[in-house]
């Protein structure tokens, strides 16, 4: 026996040959046209910017590890992937779905991948022997996994915020505020005796507070101590403290712009003044990280100090290298800072809603070194990782999406 009801129901999707079904076919038949219109329209073409972005983005999407993580195939140092791995998984979630839109399998992954590499709430000590940049993985780790804060993480983040929190150079490691590192935070190094600082830059320094700017009951801690280190590297004529020449600060020329430590002298990459009261220069890349150290920190964009570092980016525009170092260095430090410069500096004209014409230089000057697979190596950038594909990729992504 037929079953009318089915019998019915079937009819509707043959073809017409009633009064009924000629009135509902017209409706189907423009509903498939619509269907099939959508399916062959294209997008919008990207632009030269956004291009450039998804190429470099599917780059590093395509070099991620089995594990979940980033390994250098460049530095041995770098190989383990705990700081590779935060710093490039970091830039990659920040880059919109539009772009590039990775599978739910490679982000798990990429989480798995700092969940089981923590070690008591550090990325960077899973070898026990060699040290991968933990204050400045665990940053970003620290970053990605805030940002996602699902409910397994919840204990590893508060570990990581309070391992962070503990690192900085402050009287509870047995620094006092006449300290030159006092308020800062640098590499990490393991079993630091009391009063002692291992190595310290603004790089770290800016990173950290980046982090730590996340938890809303840290922030005023975080200005009342870490000014104390961003003031001197401001040269402030008011510091009481010692320039790192020794130079009464009320001596110094302030221009507003930064240089990167005040106790690991070698860090600076910027000249020393040849006179009477020497001092260490201001120089673009220590800039841009000490205007966005100042605003992780809470200082507002139209604080005199924010737009003293501002205006002494403007008053050195120069992109294809960065201002204040040295071309005759033999080090070359302002070619082997290339991609960091651009990075950096993009993200601070960016971070003060700078007018866009200096976008359109970068992305210039970035797609003439783009690679077919979408990525940038700088072959003289190995004394600052550069060279390694992984890590310039990297900072070019962070320099459009920060």
């Amino acid at each position: 026996m037929v079953n009318l009801q089915t019998q019915k129901f079937s009819s509707y999707f043959e073809l017409p040959c009633s009064l009924f079904d000629i009135r509902y076919s017209k409706k189907i038949l423009l509903l498939i046209f619509t269907i099939i219109s959508f399916s062959t329209c294209t997008s919008p073409p990207l632009s030269k910017k956004e291009k450039l972005l998804q190429d470099a983005t599917h780059f590093l999407w395509e070099k991620q590890n089995a594990d979940g993580g980033w390994h250098s195939e460049t530095h041995g140092i770098l190989k383990s992937g705990q700081s590779v791995s935060a710093f490039v998984f970091y830039q990659l979630l920040q880059v919109s779905n539009d772009i590039y839109q990775p599978t739910s399998e490679q982000i798990e992954k990429g989480l798995q991948f700092l969940r089981t590499h923590c070690k008591d709430g550090v990325l960077g000590h899973f070898n026990p022997i060699i040290l991968d940049y933990p204050n400045y993985a665990t940053a970003y780790a620290l970053r990605i996994l805030k940002h996602f804060n699902q409910t397994q993480d919840q204990v590893l983040i508060q570990q990581m915020r309070v391992y962070l929190l503990s690192q900085q150079f402050t009287a509870q490691r047995g620094f006092q505020p006449n300290h030159l590192a006092y308020g800062a935070w640098g590499f990490g190094e393991k079993y630091l005796e009391e009063g002692h600082h291992g190595h310290v830059d603004l790089s770290h320094t800016r990173r950290i507070l980046q982090s730590l700017q996340l938890f809303d009951n840290q922030r005023d801690s975080i200005l009342s101590l870490s000014q104390y280190f961003l003031s001197i590297l401001q040269k402030n004529q008011k510091d009481p403290r010692p320039h790192p020449t020794g130079v009464t600060n009320d001596k110094l020329k302030y221009d507003g712009g930064f240089f990167a430590s005040t106790v690991t002298v070698s860090t600076n990459k910027g000249d020393i003044t040849n006179d009477e009261n020497p001092f260490y220069k201001s120089y673009a890349t220590a800039t841009a990280d000490g205007l966005l150290a100042l605003v992780a920190s809470g200082v507002s964009t139209s604080d005199k100090r924010v737009q003293d570092a501002f205006q002494w980016l403007l008053d050195h525009p120069e992109l294809e290298y960065p201002e204040g170092i040295p071309h005759d260095d033999p080090n070359q430090w302002h070619r082997v800072m290339f991609y960091y410069h651009l990075s950096v500096r993009a993200q601070a004209y960016r971070a003060m809603n700078y007018n866009e014409e200096w976008e359109n230089e970068i992305v210039n000057i970035l797609l003439e070194k783009q690679k077919k697979d979408g990525s940038f190596s700088n072959p003289m950038g190995a004394a600052n990782k550069e060279d390694d594909p992984l890590i310039a990729t990297a900072l070019v992504i962070a320099g459009f999406v920060n």
